[in-house]
């Protein structure tokens, strides 16, 4: 069921958005953010306009009533919500209206020397994608500051040290966590040996934890499981009949959110019993190009 569009503006912005490609599913969460954007700055007699920015983002941030218990967002929501207000910011502007300029974040803080040559040797002798990096140069840059905390330099880099660092980071995070660091932090240690900043090969000395892998959370439910979490919907209300629908989508067909959201009743063919799903794929394909038989 397509959303109610509440006006020109949002109608137009909609159209642009789908003459750029953007998906059904896409403009559905972009819409329930920039409503909640632009009901913000009417309760705040704020002209929405000069709100769509990075700064007026932060800013309907902070004041927003987060769920959670306590009450700060998720990262993940944090970039959805900036990446719906900057789309929109941007369609606004492409249709002829005057928007700000959506303000880039702050430079990045410059690294130590020792920090900004172990980025540079990971990415060009080991070919290490930007991702791992940024993660190895937070567990370098943690363990330079606990260094310092204890007053060694990196030529008086003991075993106590790394496993007192170790312990540290156990004390706060999964074991799971724990091993990855580890596994970090010994890249370090074997580049400072390698550019001569270390002497011995200190990076074997690094004992990371072991876990199994059936100690983490299953990545599927037990079919009881699903079965309880099916009987304690409400299927008396229409909401609750809707859940219903959509939780055994996903549980006896594995289809995913976008694809539920995306259905229509056309998609339905009650004579035939079929249920007719798109999946996007990497070129995107017309519609249809997915069939499956429903419960008769």
């Amino acid at each position: 069921m397509r959303a109610r569009i509440h006006d020109d503006r949002e109608r137009a912005v909609i159209d642009y958005w789908r003459r750029g490609g953007l998906s059904a599913s896409t403009v559905q969460l972009y819409l329930s953010w920039i409503r909640k954007f632009r009901n913000y700055c009417q309760h705040h007699k704020l002209d929405e306009i000069e709100q769509s920015s990075l700064s007026g983002v932060e800013r309907f941030a902070d004041s927003y009533p987060w769920p959670r218990a306590k009450g700060h967002p998720s990262a993940s929501s944090i970039h959805i919500l900036r990446r719906a207000i900057h789309a929109w910011a941007c369609a606004t502007r492409g249709l002829g209206e005057a928007v700000p300029t959506w303000n880039k974040r702050p430079a990045a803080p410059v690294l130590p020397r020792v920090l900004s040559e172990y980025a540079r040797y990971r990415k060009a002798h080991n070919g290490t994608a930007e991702s791992t990096i940024h993660k190895d140069l937070d567990t370098a840059r943690r363990f330079l500051l606990h260094l310092s905390g204890r007053q060694h330099s990196l030529k008086r880099i003991g075993l106590q040290d790394i496993d007192t660092f170790v312990q540290a980071t156990a004390a706060r995070v999964s074991t799971s966590t724990v091993a990855d660091t580890c596994s970090s932090l010994r890249a370090f240690l074997r580049f400072l040996q390698v550019t001569g900043r270390l002497d011995s090969d200190l990076a074997s000395g690094v004992m990371a934890p072991r876990f199994r892998a059936s100690s983490r959370p299953p990545r599927t439910l037990p079919w009881c499981d699903v079965k309880r979490i099916l009987r304690a919907v409400r299927r008396s209300e229409p909401t609750g009949r809707r859940d219903y629908a959509m939780l055994l989508l996903l549980a006896t067909y594995g289809l995913g959110a976008a694809e539920i959201l995306t259905l229509r009743l056309e998609d339905l063919d009650w004579k035939a019993g079929v249920l007719r799903t798109c999946r996007r794929l990497a070129d995107p394909r017309p519609r249809s190009a997915l069939s499956c038989r429903c419960c008769r």
